[in-house]
């Protein structure tokens, strides 16, 4: 069975709009012949609503890894509160040990926190790991509807 390493900072207990993609598709990773493991940030660091019920949905053999972040409490004063800058080395060293450890063999970003996704150029550099870009994005038209545009960009070159 391949494995993949899924990159979602915003993961359960957090409730964000754009780790319900992740969170609904992990049980069909196993049927297609993929062993999932989520690599997160730790609630604790977030600042986003929970809702802890939403962790009874994930299937219980998936393993999902947990980082922690520079406090926003530190970080806010110098203007940082994006959690993928607040989390980027703690991120980068838990995959890094992670591919080396599971033998990964792809690595895909489902977020809307686009600073993670340049960990897929560094772990592609380093370990030669191909990634996947799923890009996620929130567009209001005129105040009324909110959408979402996804976007897939798959790194087997570069």
């Amino acid at each position: 069975m391949k494995r993949v390493l899924i990159v979602s900072p915003h993961f359960p207990p957090i409730n964000s709009a754009d780790m319900h993609r992740v969170r609904v598709s992990l049980p069909h990773f196993e049927s297609l012949g993929w062993k999932p493991f989520v690599l997160t940030v730790d609630p604790e660091y977030q600042e986003m609503p929970l809702e802890p019920r939403l962790v009874d949905t994930l299937p219980r053999e998936t393993a999902v890894i947990r980082t922690r972040a520079l406090p926003a409490r530190w970080t806010r004063r110098l203007g940082i509160g994006n959690v993928g800058l607040r989390a980027f080395v703690h991120l980068y060293r838990a995959g890094a040990t992670l591919i080396t450890k599971e033998a990964i063999d792809l690595i895909y970003f489902s977020t809307t926190v686009f600073p993670v996704m340049a960990l897929g150029r560094l772990w592609k550099r380093r370990f030669g790991v191909p990634y996947v870009l799923d890009m996620q994005w929130y567009q209001s038209f005129h105040g009324r509807t909110s959408i979402i545009v996804r976007i897939c960009a798959i790194s087997f070159k570069m």
